[in-house]
């Protein structure tokens, strides 16, 4: 079982744009964050994730639709 790394930072992109970037501070982290000015029509959001490695791992996209 390979060892789990520290993260270097955890991005969160809304449409491709990162909107969000946080230090890491540990093997895991919590973040919770709103869109306050959602736009209409349907937009996604994923997540980044970057290990003091520079391995890197990503969510799968979230599609949110706004009318």
């Amino acid at each position: 079982m390979r060892e789990q790394k520290k993260i270097k930072y955890v991005a969160l992109l809304h449409n491709n744009k990162e909107m969000l970037n946080k230090p890491g501070s540990g093997k895991s982290m919590k973040i919770g964050i709103s869109d306050n000015s959602p736009i209409q029509g349907t937009d996604f959001y994923y997540v980044r994730v970057v290990q003091e490695d520079d391995h890197i791992a990503w969510s799968s996209p979230i599609w949110v639709s706004v009318q």
